[in-house]
């Protein structure tokens, strides 16, 4: 009895150690498992990481040309530029840059920024559809533009190497937006090609800087929305001087869409090629801002607004991605307001011409090929013809 006992005595102990084991077992599995249910829920981008070496901060101004205009004492000269004016103040890299292709609109400005490349606008076959960034519950991204898939597949119709949202994807951990109470529109160019802005931060205007500076300790592309007017351009300053060594700082001028064909809207061109300022930190003090450029325009102080993105990942180390076909924006020769606002509208002429002779090419093409045909198998014959080499031609002009 004694040995009986002895062995039940042991065979208790033993089977106390095995639960023991189990249930600590237990308990360290669920703990780790709450633990990464937590990480994930809370957000998908990390928190708490050492400041990256290198951050670019893209900035918008949204100030409509009547409060970024002066008249020009002199008749017949161009108006000055209040914005390029105050990018030569603080001595920063400064052009124009040409926004789109077609009748301006800003979200599709910010779009094409996003994807490092550009279509016709008549090519998308439809309009935008509206773009409202709401917030998610808890359990995956914080901020999410709800119509983005009707967005790329917008994007698709006109090209399928357009991919909304490439600039954002392209760098780890995402971008950070930093704006107003309510996301301004600049917030387009924070999403990634899922339409998801994973890091946003919301207040007033006064804490705006300390709001960059925290977003940069963090991130490595951050996208702010400026105030318009004066307020916006003290904020540019006030960036510039808060830069740290090693980051960029882009400022882009995007005014709103101007309505349809409103009487006493300012000329296209104020649209077509608005300001932008490169300023890079650490950077010795200049007397002189230097000028703008870059091989997609091959014009001096003139760049494209798909060239934002490859300059930003370049400067941050990482390749740009083949579908981008925007180039890195280089600084050479100085800037002088005044010669950017008379290079606006010869540029704007040109371009006005050019488009004058290539309309009357696409007429004389069509009517060519009407008469050729219609000589040879009946007028009947020759419309079809002469309509889609006529439509391709529209289709196609800028």
């Amino acid at each position: 009895m004694f040995r009986t006992s002895r062995a039940r005595r042991g065979a208790r102990i033993l089977l106390g150690c095995a639960l023991a084991v189990a249930a600590a077992t237990a308990v360290a599995t669920g703990a780790t498992a709450s633990t990464t249910t937590s990480t994930a829920g809370t957000d998908h981008r990390p928190g708490h990481q050492p400041r990256p070496d290198r951050t670019v901060v893209v900035a918008v101004l949204p100030t409509a040309p009547s409060g970024a205009l002066t008249p020009a004492a002199e008749k017949g000269h161009e108006a000055h530029d209040r914005v390029l004016r105050a990018f030569h103040r603080i001595a920063a890299s400064a052009g124009l840059a040409s926004t789109t292709q077609g009748d301006y609109d800003r979200n599709q400005a910010l779009l094409d920024l996003t994807q490092g490349t550009r279509q016709p606008a008549s090519l998308y076959g439809s309009d935008l559809p509206q773009l409202s960034l709401t917030r998610t519950p808890s359990g995956g991204a914080t901020w999410r533009f709800a119509s983005w898939p009707d967005v790329v597949r917008r994007a698709h119709r006109a090209s399928v190497t357009i991919e909304p949202g490439l600039l954002a994807d392209s760098v780890p951990g995402g971008a950070v937006y930093v704006g107003p109470a309510e996301p301004g529109p600049a917030v387009v160019a924070a999403a990634d090609r899922s339409g998801i802005v994973g890091d946003v931060s919301l207040g007033s205007p006064d804490t705006l800087v300390a709001r960059v500076t925290d977003a940069a300790d963090r991130s490595s592309l951050v996208v702010v929305d400026l105030p318009a007017g004066d307020p916006g351009l003290d904020g540019v300053a006030d960036l510039v001087r808060s830069t740290g060594r090693g980051d960029l700082v882009i400022v882009l001028h995007l005014p709103p869409t101007p309505a349809v064909r409103s009487i006493g809207a300012a000329p296209s061109r104020f649209f077509n090629q608005t300001a932008i300022a490169i300023h890079r930190g650490g950077d010795e003090p200049v007397d002189a801002p230097a000028l703008l450029r870059s091989a997609t325009t091959r014009q001096p102080g003139l760049v494209s607004l798909i060239d934002v993105a490859p300059t930003a990942l370049t400067h941050l180390g990482i390749d740009a991605p083949d579908r981008m076909r925007g180039q890195v924006i280089r600084s050479r020769g100085e800037a002088v307001a005044s010669s950017l606002e008379g290079a606006r509208r010869r540029w704007h002429d040109v371009r006005s011409g050019r488009q004058a002779g290539s309309l009357r090419g696409i007429v004389v093409g069509a009517l060519l090929v009407f008469l050729v045909l219609g000589a040879w198998r009946g007028l009947r014959a020759a419309m079809a013809p002469a309509l889609r080499v006529g439509g391709l031609g529209l289709l196609w002009w800028p």
